[in-house]
């Protein structure tokens, strides 16, 4: 289980986590291992310099933007689980295509035939996209 408080700065991050830190301490069997704190750089993108709907989401209560405006913010605690992940044919996980069919790319555009391992990840992502964005219209 992760949980992630989020905020727009150290004070407001630590006041999150201290008011998530009871919800945990009650669940059995679940025991803190790692905190890393992180945080935008000035220029609000991420280490790569990206800043987008996958990198950079909105989340409802959180006052930071998402770099999306026309994206509906995610809901506090609100994440996906993959049920696997494409990857090259030396191991590699491929997180630029995948973050490319996320914001709508085709699969024939950035991965070609019996270049990955687990390809049919790729039409997942497409497919979860294809699934998100008629939900989050509505």
């Amino acid at each position: 289980m992760r949980t992630t408080p989020i905020a727009p700065d150290s004070p407001r991050l630590q006041a999150a986590i201290e008011r998530a830190r009871p919800a945990y301490d009650r669940l059995p069997g679940i025991t803190a291992v790692w905190r890393q704190d992180c945080y935008a750089l000035p220029t609000e993108t991420e280490h790569f310099g990206f800043r987008d709907g996958v990198s950079h989401p909105a989340v409802e209560g959180s006052g930071i933007a998402g770099s999306n405006r026309l994206e509906v913010p995610l809901k506090a605690g609100e994440f996906v689980r993959v049920p696997g992940l494409p990857r090259t044919l030396t191991g590699k996980k491929l997180e630029v295509p995948v973050k490319r069919i996320l914001q709508g790319a085709r699969v024939s555009e950035v991965a070609g035939p019996g270049a990955v391992t687990n390809g049919s990840m790729l039409d997942w992502f497409a497919e979860f996209r294809a699934r998100t964005d008629s939900s989050r219209t509505r």
